[in-house]
């Protein structure tokens, strides 16, 4: 390799190190900016809370059988149980899934007189 040419390679290695932490710096302040508007990112948990209760108490009961469980649940037994135990008992996961709470959508259906907060508490919706 000539001078030149090591030259060349330098800068273009200089670039390409720029432009990688240029888009990192990016994708960080948009997790940032994602964070203040209150959402947290990640992937759905598999178990809905009154999927994971189920389980859980066809779990507590010997009969079951978790191959037919997970049928009923359209879920994998690896998955199954990594949120309830052999025995019904919770997992760290089923753990996460009741403490972790539902956000308010960000633009709900507004009606006439009515305040997005208003529809979001309502008692009568059905949400």
């Amino acid at each position: 390799m000539t001078a030149h040419g090591r030259r060349s390679f330098g800068i273009f290695v200089s670039l390409s190190e720029l432009e990688s932490r240029l888009i990192r710096e990016r994708i960080m302040a948009g997790v940032a900016a994602a964070r203040v508007r209150g959402r947290k990112g990640g992937r759905k948990f598999a178990l809905t809370k009154a999927w994971q209760r189920t389980a859980q108490a066809a779990m507590s009961n010997r009969d079951t059988s978790v191959f037919e469980l997970c049928k009923e649940l359209k879920v994998k037994s690896v998955t199954l149980y990594r949120y309830v135990g052999p025995k019904g008992e919770l997992r760290e996961t089923g753990k996460r899934v009741l403490t972790a709470w539902r956000r308010i959508p960000h633009s709900p259906v507004k009606a006439p007189g009515f305040t997005a907060t208003q529809i979001a508490t309502d008692p009568g919706s059905k949400r």
